[in-house]
């Protein structure tokens, strides 16, 4: 064999090579690699699009009942949660996972009653679903899972003070409870991004995210 046809031989081979390893990932190899990640990622996000489901009928209700405050904190507990759906979602898809986008029902109760179904439902995030989601996540490494999840999870634990007071007094001191957050000043701002939320202008940037405070939207009351 002539120099010249081994050198054609071994550039034919590199190239096979590279075509290999050029091919995208199939379906296939994307679920096993990130089998986990993806099993997490589907329940988050249907866990948010739950809670979003549950906070617009709670919003409504507390408009009802006349709590336009409690009102407009439930919306805006409403869009963060979406927002954190979204980022779940915008993974998935790049990971070639199909997701049932059905509209969640969520029937609201009394108010009082919605207050400390707030409270169980996130105290339980905040305390056992987002760090076991981050510590199982940890073994495949996918990083944006990884962020989008922690995002999600510093997003909850902004109100970790306000749940625990609420918590702590709703039950037998509601009407002073109300009272206290009727009485608030509040001009709410949601961090598009991540999911944070402000009861004021936000500052110059976002406390999770680190982005500008232009990705910030304002929530309009209900």
């Amino acid at each position: 064999m002539g120099r010249r046809q081994a050198l054609a031989i071994i550039g034919m081979a590199g190239l096979a090579a590279l075509d290999v390893f050029a091919k995208p990932l199939s379906y296939e190899s994307l679920e096993n690699d990130f089998k986990t990640t993806i099993r997490i990622l589907t329940e988050a996000y249907n866990l948010e699009m739950e809670a979003n489901a549950m906070y617009v009928s709670f919003s409504e209700r507390a408009k009802e009942e006349n709590y336009p405050n409690i009102a407009y904190s439930y919306k805006t507990f409403a869009i963060s949660e979406k927002i954190h759906a979204n980022s779940f979602a915008v993974i998935l898809e790049k990971l070639n996972c199909a997701l049932d986008t059905g509209t969640s029902i969520f029937k609201a109760n009394t108010t009082k009653k919605n207050l400390l179904t707030s409270v169980r439902h996130e105290m339980k995030k905040i305390n056992e679903i987002y760090p076991g989601y981050l510590e199982a996540l940890k073994a495949e490494g996918h990083k944006d899972a990884i962020m989008s999840c922690r995002y999600a999870y510093l997003s909850h634990k902004q109100h970790t003070a306000d749940l625990e007071l609420v918590g702590k007094y709703t039950e037998n001191f509601f009407l002073i409870v109300a009272a206290t957050a009727e009485a608030r000043w509040l001009n709410y701002h949601v961090c598009s991004l991540c999911g944070s939320t402000s009861k004021r202008i936000p500052p110059a940037f976002c406390q999770i995210c680190g982005k500008p405070k232009e990705t910030y939207i304002h929530v309009s009351r209900p």
